[in-house]
């Protein structure tokens, strides 16, 4: 692609993404982002149809350079390792976490996250379409409720007021992915009911 229309579309974007975060829940123009942007709508219209479609390439992009460090890390080498690919995940998500918040809105919310999950798990189903030793819709059902799952909770978190850190919800998804929903729950009830023992140190 040529280096000015590159440039172009990234001034788009960012123009966009900064109106946005300044102008919390209210409708974005293309003349603002235009003007923003310092370009004139005809060459807005030159590169995108909409501010839909802006959302869709940044999705898309991200969807690659997640992918592409999933597959530096080996990760579809061991697709069990659970540990590797919410590390993954976390970084990936601190990368741009204000904007993952702002897609999580819910004037937002269809606009990106719905494509960006489907697209996801189809580049999942074509990775393992001759792995994991399971019939092809046993191999669905794992990919759709392993990474739906994980989207969920992480939405859920970014639109929640009462917050954990990144880290504990990654804690978390680790121990339910590797111990099983129900270790894992039995195990915060036992936690949680034992008695605290207190040692005296008196005579």
């Amino acid at each position: 692609m040529d280096r000015r229309i590159i440039k172009t579309k990234q001034a788009i974007e960012a123009a966009y993404f900064h109106l946005l975060e300044t102008n919390p829940g209210k409708r974005i123009s293309i003349t603002s982002i235009a003007k923003e942007a310092n370009i004139d709508r005809k060459t807005f219209y030159l590169h995108y149809n909409s501010c839909e479609d802006i959302i869709k390439d940044f999705a898309h992009r991200k969807i690659v350079e997640l992918f592409s460090q999933l597959n530096n890390d080996h990760f579809f080498q061991d697709p069990y390792n659970s540990k590797e690919v919410l590390t993954i995940i976390n970084q990936f998500i601190q990368t741009d976490f204000h904007l993952y918040q702002i897609f999580s809105s819910d004037s937002l919310y269809d606009l990106f996250w719905p494509p960006f999950e489907k697209e996801c798990i189809s580049y999942l189903k074509d990775i393992y379409a001759e792995e994991l030793g399971m019939k092809p819709i046993e191999k669905e059902v794992y990919i759709t409720y392993f990474f739906s799952g994980l989207l969920a909770v992480y939405t859920n978190y970014f639109r929640s007021s009462d917050k954990m850190s990144l880290d504990e919800v990654n804690q978390l998804l680790y121990q339910i992915s590797f111990y099983g929903i129900q270790s894992t729950m039995q195990k915060k009830e036992d936690d949680h009911s034992s008695p605290s023992i207190y040692l005296s140190t008196r005579k």
